[in-house]
């Protein structure tokens, strides 16, 4: 939002989603773990590794979010890059080296780090200013504003997590 009124705050942005994705990476792997005492199908190793998507869609939901309030155009480039990326990486993963689950995980990490870079490196002047550790705080203090919006979606879908752990099933 600042930055769609001429607040150059991009950097800020970036690494303030960089630095809180460390807590997004404690919660995946407690989940992580415990869903896979509970879910006889779970390969923990898998899991482990998906813990890699979380970084980069903290790193790409920033970038995105730069790139809209900035030049909304340059979304369009990114997503070209990201599927271009996707497709690149997992045909061979998956149709010629039959890597499974893990190449598709490798597939969407390449996916969304070529969409995030893209969306960075064509935000143009708006991660020109300094990190401005100030304009962090006050984010973080409003941080539960959106929390209005997706509280709902959040309670929507947790019960099928919460089905799942009770019946010890993905299905």
């Amino acid at each position: 939002r600042d930055i769609a009124r001429g607040k150059m705050f991009g950097k800020t942005a970036i690494v303030l989603n960089l630095v809180l994705s460390a807590l997004g990476v404690a919660i995946y792997f407690a989940l992580s773990y415990f869903s896979a005492s509970r879910i006889p199908s779970a390969n923990l190793d898998t899991l482990f590794f998906a813990v890699l998507l979380v970084p980069v869609a903290y790193f790409n939901q920033a970038a995105n979010s730069v790139v809209a309030g900035h030049r909304p155009v340059v979304l369009g480039y990114a997503v070209i890059f990201s599927e271009v990326a996707k497709i690149a990486v997992a045909y061979p993963l998956l149709i010629v080296f039959k890597v499974g689950i893990d190449g598709v995980i490798l597939s969407v990490i390449v996916a969304n780090l070529a969409q995030s870079i893209g969306s960075a490196a064509l935000a143009g002047d708006a991660l020109s200013n300094p990190v401005d550790l100030q304009m962090g705080r006050r984010w973080l203090g409003h941080a539960w504003l959106p929390m209005l919006t997706t509280l709902p979606l959040l309670l929507g879908i947790a019960d099928t997590y919460i089905a799942s752990l009770a019946a010890a099933n993905t299905v």
